[in-house]
């Protein structure tokens, strides 16, 4: 996800880093399923730095299409999710369930973390520092 963001900053930036931007996408893809948060916050940055959306929606657009191989295998693991669920009841328990309050648990998860007290101050500066960054490309 580093490594992606880096090349997306960069873009943001008017630098030639297509091909980079379009690998590391790559890579994000063949992660696990929560980095794929990083898109909307993408598309958001996108958005508000007033970045050309043709640019990075065709990059993204062709790493996801040349991931496409895929959906045959997430299809797959999704019927033997649904199947173990409706054999197993409590497995829905274990997994949890598509909802309200799970998509915003994950969403102050990611954005606060789990951290204790005495670090709360340094992922503030460090988030602030980002944001302040960010906001210093145009």
């Amino acid at each position: 996800m580093a490594l992606n963001f880096y090349y997306f900053l960069k873009l943001l930036k008017k630098e030639k880093t297509e091909v980079g931007f379009y690998l590391s996408t790559l890579l994000v893809l063949s992660s696990d399923y929560l980095a794929y948060f990083i898109f909307p916050a993408q598309f958001i940055i996108v958005i508000l730095q007033k970045f050309p959306l043709g640019k990075w929606l065709i990059l993204t657009g062709l790493a996801f299409l040349s991931f496409s191989w895929w959906i045959s295998i997430f299809l797959g693991q999704i019927s033997n999710g649904l199947s173990t669920a409706s054999a197993v009841p409590q497995w829905r328990q274990v997994v949890g369930s598509f909802g309200l309050k799970p998509l915003a648990l994950n969403f102050v998860k990611f954005t606060v973390g789990r951290i204790s007290h005495p670090n709360d101050l340094v992922y503030l500066g460090s988030l602030l520092a980002r944001s302040f960054y960010i906001t210093q490309l145009n």
